[in-house]
């Protein structure tokens, strides 16, 4: 009995040592060289979930379209440049009533309606109206514009005051007519002062027929007169307008040249020349439109006078 304990014992000592050299040589062969997955899973099945590797931790990590792409966006403008856009007045924009009742508008520059008033509230108190022989004002307002009470003159021209500024910034002090949109010309430059002429101002067409000129005379009665299409000298189209009236057509003949033809300085197409109850502006270098403060006006050309 004992020898047969003792080789029992022997026995189970023996068979021991296999199984723990036999898992030691699992060990070793699997860091020389990998073994099945069927191996590992049939000596522990929590092994095979650590030591099997899925494609997503074996592959390199490939950067996601939506990360490594750059993010497109859409162009945007300031809130600040959009309001500073939209304050700027058009040339001809009529903005209001200053706080001595006259009239401001707006002809050129980066320049808004609020600002234009509020200068113009502080330069017309400085006015002189010329009264006594007084010259008229020159004062910078705000640091910024310069403003200048208009000649005698104004009593035509409907421009009081004038103020401009270094970005071209141009606004003006007038009566309340509403006056044709655009850039605007110093009507006081078209100011004639050859005698025995019936008009005070006149001007033609920039780049346009010599055989063509407006008048004005008192700021209010404007009259045309251009050659008939087709015609060097003779037959002519006419038109008069004052300050209330509807335009009034006729055809004339003219072998030379009238006086307002002659005195006559160009004025560019698209700009427009105000007085105190008449405003023009060549809409061609073959016509030219007015307009009266009751809403009246005309077109001429060389085609003929129509009302507008």
């Amino acid at each position: 009995m004992k020898i047969r304990k003792s080789l029992f014992s022997a026995g189970i000592c023996l068979l021991f040592s296999l199984t723990a050299c036999s898992s030691n040589q699992v060990e070793s062969s699997g860091t020389d060289s990998p073994q099945p997955s069927t191996v590992v899973a049939s000596e522990s099945p929590e092994v095979t979930v650590s030591e099997e590797t899925s494609p997503a931790q074996t592959s390199p990590e490939q950067p996601s379209p939506a990360a490594s792409s750059p993010v497109q966006t859409a162009p945007t403008t300031s809130a600040s440049s959009e309001e500073s856009a939209a304050e700027v007045a058009a040339p001809g924009t009529k903005c209001g009533s200053t706080e001595g009742s006259n009239t401001v508008f707006v002809f050129g520059g980066p320049v808004s309606c609020d600002t234009a008033l509020g200068v113009m509230n502080e330069f017309e108190p400085l006015m002189t109206g010329h009264v006594g022989g007084l010259s008229g004002a020159t004062e910078l307002i705000q640091n910024t514009y310069t403003c200048q009470e208009s000649s005698q003159q104004s009593r035509d021209t409907g421009t009081y005051a004038v103020c401009k500024g270094e970005q071209g910034e141009h606004f003006e002090l007038r009566t309340g007519m509403d006056v044709l949109p655009g850039p605007v010309a110093n009507t006081e430059e078209y100011f004639t002062a050859e005698g025995g002429t019936a008009f005070s101002y006149a001007f033609n067409i920039a780049g346009g027929s010599s055989v063509f000129a407006c008048s004005v005379n008192g700021g209010a009665l404007v009259e045309c007169e251009t050659l008939q299409r087709g015609h060097e000298y003779g037959p002519t189209w006419k038109v008069s307008m004052d300050a209330e009236s509807a335009a009034v057509p006729s055809e004339g003949f003219r072998n030379d040249p009238t006086l307002a033809m002659l005195y006559a300085k160009p004025l560019d197409v698209g700009t427009t020349i105000n007085f105190q109850a008449v405003s023009c502006q060549p809409e061609t270098t073959d016509s030219i439109r007015c307009i009266n403060p009751n809403g009246n006006g005309f077109v001429i050309s060389p085609d003929g006078v129509s009302p507008v």
